[in-house]
This record gives C-alpha cells, sequence and structure tokens, in this order.
C-alpha cells in the first residue's frame, strides 16, 4: 500500500509533460515526403491506438490535425475527425459530447463507406449501455452488424458481436452472449488478430463474473495474462489484473483484491498509462474502505479523483465521489458523505447516466436514515422505486422482445426447413415412380435397387422428422420460458403497487401524531409540560416504531435485510425493549412484569430480534385494558431460548389469528386506548424471527387474553444442525 502511495503524485505531475513529448515526438517521426492525406492518416491511426493511453496527448494532436486539414484543404475527411474526437470523448466517459461527434460523424461518412459506419454504431451502442440505455444500444448495434456485414469485414463484424454479447449480459442472457462472444473470437483468428481475440477472453470472463461464477471469471484472467505475456502487451496485462482485483472483491478476498490492483497500478505505471492508473487508485480506495483502512483509503480517492478532474473524465469522478461517499458513510460521517453523493448525482445526470442515478438514490436512502432524517430517507428511497421500476420495466421488456425475435426467426427458419422437406418427399417420390416405370424389365434388379433406395430415403426422413421435432420442443421450451418473464413482471408490479398501497395507508399516523405533537406545544401552556411530555413520549415513540417497521419492510422487498447473528444476552434486552415501552404502558396505567433466567443468551441478528420482541410487547399493550398486566418471560429449554409474551387483554378471534400476518389483507386494528397500527408489527416480529432460525406461535381467546410464544436457538450449533 505505501509503494502505490508515493506512487501517486507521479502519476499526477508527470500526465502533461508525457502529454507533450509524445506530440513533439509524433510530428518528428512524420516523414514529411508523406502525401497530407497519408500524414493526416498516419495521425488519425496514433490517436485511435492510444486513445486510452494518455487522452491529452490525443486531444492535443486531434486540434494540430484539424489545424493541418484546414491548411491542406482535407476537409472531405471531416468525418474520420468528428469520429477520432468522438472516440477521445467516449474514453474519458463525456457520454453526451461523443454521441454528437459520433452522430455528426454518420452524417459526414460516404453512404458506401461500411466499414466506418458499422464502427460509430458499434461505439454508440457502446456508450447507450453505459448509460443504461438498452433499447437505443440494441438499435445502434444491429445496424452496425448490417453494415458489416454488407463491407465484408469480419473485424468490424466481430467487434460488433463483442458488443453485442456486452448488451446480452446486461439482458442477462448469458449464453446467448457467450455464443457470441466465441463467434467474434473465431473472426479475430481468421484475421490473426491476437490482441483482439485476447480482448473477447476478457469479455468472457466478464461474462462469468456478472454470472456470479468467479472460478471461471478467474480461469479466462489467467489464460488471458499468460497470452498478454507471450505477446509482452503490458497494459493488456495490468487490465487483467484490474478485472481479476475486481473478482477477488466481490468475493470477499480483500487481501488477493489488493494485491491484484497494485500489480496493476505498477505495470500502468511502467508503461505510461497514467490515466487507467487513476482507474486502480478508485478500486483500491473501495478495497481500503471494506479493510477499514480510512486514511489510506482517503487519499488513494482524493488522488484519483485529481487525476480524473485533470482528464476531465465525468463519468470516473462521479464512481470516485461515490466512494467517497461510501468512506465518510463508513467513518459514520454522514454530512460530508451526502455531500460526496449529491455531486455524483449532478454529474450522473449532466452524463444521463441511469444505472448510476439508481445506485446512488438508494445509497442516498441509506445514508439519511442513518442520520435519522427520515423524510429525506423517504424521499430519496421513493425516487430510487419509481426508477428502478420504469428501469426494470423497460429491461424485462428489451428481454422480452429479445426473445421473442429469436423465436420468430428460428420459426421462420423452421417453416422454411418444413417447405423444403416437403419439396423433398415429393421429388422423391416421383423418381420412385419414374424409376419403377422405367425399370419394370429387370425385375429382380429394380427390387433390389428400390429396396436399398427406399431404406436409404426412409431413414433420411426420419432424421429430418426428428429435428424437427427438436426444434419444436425447443420453441415450446421457449414459450414456457417467456410465460416465465411475464409472470416475473407481473409479480415485480404487484410487489411495488403494494409497497405504495401500504406506504399510503401506513405514513399518515407517523405524520398526524407529529403534527399534533407540533399543536399541542403550541397551545398548551407551561403549567401542563409535564402531562404533555408523557403524551410526547408516547406518541413519539408510537410514530418512531411505525416508521421503523415501514423502512424495514422496505429493505425486506428489496432482499437488501442482512443477516448479522451473534451470541446475545436475553435479559438486557427485554429490559431495553420494555423500558421504551413504558411509556405506553403507564398510560393505561399497565403493569409490566419480567422473568428472565439470570445468564442465558441465545444466537442471533440483536437488531431483527429487538425489533420483532418490540412490536409482539407493543401489541400486547395496543391491546391490554386499562389497569392491565403484560408478563415477559425467558428461560432456557434444552439447546432453544423460550421468551413468552402474556397478557390479559381483549383477545383475538380464530378469523383475526388466521389473518393477521397477512399483510395482503390489509388488517389494521385499534388498541383499547384508540392507538392505530400499519398492521406491519406482527409480520416483520414474523419474518424475522424465522429469519433468525426461530418459531412464532400466538394463542388467543376473547376477554382472556393472548400469550405469544418466541422459541430462539442458544448457540451457533444448533444453527447448524
Amino acid at each position: 500500500m505505501k509503494r502505490i502511495l508515493l506512487l501517486i503524485s507521479f502519476l499526477v505531475n508527470c500526465n502533461l509533460i508525457h502529454s507533450q513529448n509524445a506530440i513533439n515526438t509524433l510530428f518528428v517521426s512524420v516523414d514529411t515526403n508523406l502525401l497530407p492525406s497519408e500524414k493526416l492518416t498516419f495521425l488519425f491511426n496514433y490517436c485511435e491506438l492510444n486513445a486510452s493511453k494518455n487522452p491529452n496527448a490525443v486531444r492535443q494532436i486531434l486540434i494540430e490535425a484539424k489545424a493541418f486539414m484546414d491548411i491542406k484543404n482535407l476537409n472531405h475527411r471531416k468525418g474520420e475527425y468528428s469520429y477520432q474526437y468522438a472516440t477521445y470523448y467516449a474514453t474519458i466517459h463525456n457520454f453526451d459530447s461523443a454521441i454528437t461527434l459520433y452522430t455528426l460523424s454518420l452524417q459526414l461518412a460516404p453512404e458506401n463507406n461500411s466499414d466506418l459506419h458499422s464502427k460509430i454504431n458499434t461505439k454508440l451502442a457502446l456508450i447507450y449501455r453505459e448509460q443504461g440505455l438498452l433499447q437505443q444500444a440494441l438499435k445502434s448495434i444491429e445496424k452496425a452488424i448490417s453494415y458489416s456485414k454488407t463491407s465484408n469485414n469480419n473485424s468490424s463484424l466481430a467487434d460488433a458481436l463483442i458488443e453485442l454479447g456486452a448488451i446480452n449480459c446486461e439482458l442477462e442472457l448469458f449464453d446467448q452472449a457467450l455464443s457470441e462472444y466465441q463467434e467474434a473470437i473465431g473472426y479475430y483468428k481468421t484475421k490473426k488478430d491476437t490482441l483482439r481475440a485476447l480482448s473477447g477472453y476478457l469479455s468472457i470472463g466478464k461474462l462469468f463474473y456478472q454470472w456470479e461464477n468467479f472460478p471461471m471469471a478467474l480461469e479466462y484472467y489467467d489464460k488471458a495474462i499468460v497470452l498478454f505475456k507471450k505477446i509482452n502487451n503490458a497494459e493488456g496485462i495490468a487490465t487483467t489484473f484490474l478485472y481479476k482485483g475486481q473478482v477477488y472483491e466481490k468475493m470477499g478476498d480483500l487481501n488477493e483484491a489488493l494485491i491484484s490492483c497494485q500489480i496493476a497500478a505498477d505495470m500502468f505505471n511502467s508503461a505510461n498509462y497514467n490515466y487507467k492508473a487513476a482507474y486502480v487508485l478508485n478500486q483500491m480506495g473501495s478495497i481500503g474502505i471494506k479493510r477499514k483502512h480510512f486514511n489510506e483509503s482517503r487519499k488513494l480517492l482524493e488522488s484519483s479523483y485529481s487525476i480524473m478532474n485533470e482528464y476531465e473524465d465525468w463519468y470516473g469522478l462521479a464512481e470516485t465521489l461515490t466512494n467517497l461517499g461510501d468512506l465518510f458513510f463508513a467513518m459514520k460521517n454522514y454530512t460530508e458523505g451526502v455531500n460526496n453523493y449529491k455531486e455524483a448525482i449532478a454529474i450522473a445526470e449532466q452524463i444521463s447516466s441511469q444505472t448510476l442515478r439508481l445506485k446512488l438514490y438508494e445509497k442516498m436512502a441509506t445514508c439519511y436514515y442513518e442520520a435519522s432524517d427520515f423524510k429525506m430517507a423517504m424521499n430519496y428511497q421513493t425516487q430510487f422505486y419509481v426508477i428502478n421500476r420504469q428501469f426494470t420495466a423497460n429491461e424485462f421488456h428489451l428481454k422480452l422482445s429479445t426473445l421473442e425475435e429469436r423465436l420468430n426467426k428460428e420459426r421462420n427458419a423452421l417453416g422454411a426447413g418444413q417447405i423444403e422437406l416437403l419439396k423433398a418427399i415429393s421429388q422423391l417420390r416421383q423418381k420412385n415412380k419414374i424409376w419403377i416405370t422405367t425399370l419394370f424389365s429387370v425385375l429382380a434388379l429394380i427390387i433390389a435397387s428400390f429396396g436399398i433406395y427406399y431404406f436409404w430415403s426412409q431413414k433420411k426422413l426420419t432424421v429430418k422428422e426428428k429435428i424437427v421435432n427438436n426444434k419444436l420442443h425447443r420453441i415450446n421450451r421457449q414459450q414456457g420460458y417467456l410465460k416465465n418473464l411475464k409472470s416475473q413482471l407481473d409479480e415485480l408490479h404487484r410487489t411495488i403497487t403494494l409497497y405504495f398501497s401500504i406506504t399510503t395507508q401506513s405514513i399518515h399516523e407517523p405524520v398526524r401524531t407529529i403534527r399534533k405533537l407540533v399543536d399541542n406545544k403550541k397551545s398548551k401552556p407551561q403549567t401542563n409540560e409535564l402531562q404533555t411530555n408523557e403524551t410526547n413520549d408516547e406518541s413519539i415513540i408510537m410514530a418512531y416504531n411505525l416508521l421503523e417497521n415501514l423502512l424495514y419492510w422496505s429493505r425486506l422487498q428489496l432482499n437488501k435485510l442482512d443477516l448479522e447473528p451473534g451470541n446475545q444476552l436475553i435479559e438486557p434486552l427485554i429490559n431495553s425493549v420494555v423500558i421504551i415501552q413504558q411509556p405506553r404502558a403507564l398510560a393505561k396505567n399497565i403493569r409490566c412484569r419480567i422473568h428472565v433466567e439470570s445468564g442465558i443468551s441465545g444466537y442471533f441478528d440483536y437488531k431483527l430480534i429487538e425489533i420483532a420482541l418490540r412490536n409482539l410487547i407493543e401489541n400486547a399493550i395496543k391491546f391490554s385494558t386499562f389497569d392491565g398486566e403484560v408478563i415477559v418471560r425467558a428461560k432456557k429449554e434444552g439447546e432453544t431460548i423460550h421468551i413468552s409474551i402474556s397478557d390479559n387483554g381483549i383477545g383475538f378471534t380464530r378469523d383475526q389469528l388466521n389473518g393477521i400476518f397477512l399483510v395482503t389483507k390489509n388488517y389494521i386494528s385499534q388498541g383499547t386506548h384508540g392507538e392505530k397500527g400499519g398492521g406491519l408489527g406482527l409480520l416483520l416480529a414474523k419474518v424475522f424471527i424465522e429469519r433468525n432460525f426461530g418459531i412464532l406461535t400466538i394463542e388467543s381467546s376473547i376477554a382472556i387474553g393472548t400469550n405469544v410464544m418466541v422459541i430462539l436457538p442458544s448457540s451457533k450449533r444448533q444453527v447448524s444442525k
């Protein structure tokens, strides 16, 4: 880590010097005997090969090339110039400028230059994919493939297939993407283009990374490193080690991730790829956050930010700001975390990156929630749901249309095959008649020949029928897959609709309570301050419980609820929960009694079980009558902890018990003191207890009371069983 920190200042300071030296060396190396058009071609080729190595030098060369074009009257090559400048902007992730210039180059490029049209549309597809606009990306890549087939340039076709595979990876059509990558590598090998073939191996490694098949991803990356070393390509080796670092980080092996990133940083630096080294610093900063090395992470991220800012790489800046926000969040400096997230959101909106905005909205909601600013947390969480709903729906529709298109093509191919099969059968029968009529005179020879021929033709027909049946079976299987996709989309729509329904029903009570507190504060005199504070305590507890239930239910629906179990003492947990509910019990003169076996502990997630017990005790108080009694008992029985919560309240009927855990029934009931709830408390308690390998049972009788039993494991060994 110290060795990398020593390289940071060198990377930042040497960029401008290296850019100017590259320009001077290049213009000196151009032969003065070359024609102006040949010199311009030389400059364009240099820019295309070195855009990722030194973008600043490429930008200066393009400025000089523009002046050279004006002097030598080479305006007919403005389309190629726009393409090269757009490629520079795409390298530094300035997507809007890149799209504008690529569009201009399409207009200026001759229609018969199919190769250039294919390259431009492939680049546009890449930009649209990184922005999350998969439908536009798919349209551009289809045009690129069409142009490449017209030009008969297998290299352009392979580039387009690589990008099509990347789009299908985003749509989670991994089998199809793998087939396209392998086809592209075959074209590269035909052209003996080893470097591009290796880029295909890296793409397959990324596919398995997205597929979460990490051993296969590492296997392809190791193969790529061996081949890059054979051709002595430092950039390829460094890039592959950076990808390996990402895999190890995803696997949770942070030491291996850091080692891979250090190797990548060293190699990028030795090859003067200072711009790409900034991405390595950003990745190492992210790893440092997870290792809780906050000071080193901050230095790395600030250095990465400096280099990204110098190259005006907006996407890289947004990623670095996001990691800085994560750093401050991990340090519990929520204000700085929010500020960095807001800057990243502004850049994401500027470059129209939907995926980046979606990720940042979720991080902002979490940050505000941890800072106890629940209003802002709910605001950003709602924005996240709205954008995610639209984004997911568009992705499902695009995936559906893609599969339907594939299905139609296979169906058309199958129909054509059936027509050819019928023609073949007709011709076969006609030939059989001719042979029988013509060779009737030599009956013995005809019978032998016809028998052999008929047997062969029937065998061929059987094979074709099997092929047809296999294709029909495949079509039926794909139709079933499409129906499954539609059912998933319907389930997603139902879940989101249910979320907004519960939100609108449950959020009213906390807001009304807070408004009531404000009005009471304004209207009641100082003499009633003590009584007012007791009422306020009860109201605030009710509002907080409802809001926390709602937020945890939202996280539960998103599968964002992480389980962190450990050995927890039972008595302090129950005492803390009862103390919080004491104001509500006092308001109804309810006596809370606690009988806990001394020293017992259980193995569970403290926060989830605390919320579960809080909701259960809150319900016991809610449905208890005035001057009632709530008893909480806890004891160890064998390998389990038994916690019972009993009251002598109004109780429940059998029908109420049957529907009490179904949030879809919208079960909302008032307590004996007029208390209201959103119907989520018991559902969350049941889910959280079962998540912790526990059991929740309820027994109740009208006018007698309710007894709730919670059974939890006492040790990790019991959970493992």
